[in-house]
């Protein structure tokens, strides 16, 4: 009785065709990853930082505009949050005053990341990073409302 085995050659082919594969589908799942990363210098990611901040259901209202950054009120949480930036200007987040903790709410690499206090009630904040510059005014609540 003859006993089959691969010979050197097929053995060869083979791996060679599994390390093809394998680096075919690496190549696919980093495009994947590239094309789904969310990228923060987008206008709609934009646009949504600037919606939760109008948002009815925190209804913020301005309490001070600084340097360093954005205090405003919560009128449904009756707390005051400061809105700043990460030092490496990557993150702009909401914290709690005087108690830790925070929330990123936009993330991006920012070249550029400023807020001015236009009125009283209203902050000019532009974001310049990556192919995109953003500005936009942001209307507060009114104290009364």
């Amino acid at each position: 009785m003859r006993q089959r085995a691969f010979t050197m050659a097929e053995a060869i082919v083979a791996l060679a065709l599994v390390v093809l594969v394998v680096n075919l589908f690496g190549l696919v799942m980093g495009g994947y990853g590239r094309l789904t990363k969310v990228d923060a210098s987008e206008p709609t990611n934009w646009y949504l930082f600037i919606s939760e901040l109008e948002s009815k259901d925190h209804q913020f209202q301005l309490v001070e505009v600084a340097k360093n950054g954005v205090s405003v009120y919560s009128k449904t949480t009756n707390k005051t949050y400061r809105l700043s930036r990460q030092a490496s200007g990557q993150y702009i987040y909401l914290s709690t005053e005087g108690k830790g903790g925070f929330l990123p709410i936009f993330e991006g690499q920012a070249t550029k990341l400023t807020w001015e206090q236009v009125d009283q009630r209203r902050v000019r904040f532009t974001y310049k990073g990556g192919r995109h510059e953003q500005t936009a005014v942001v209307c507060f609540a009114a104290p009364g409302d």
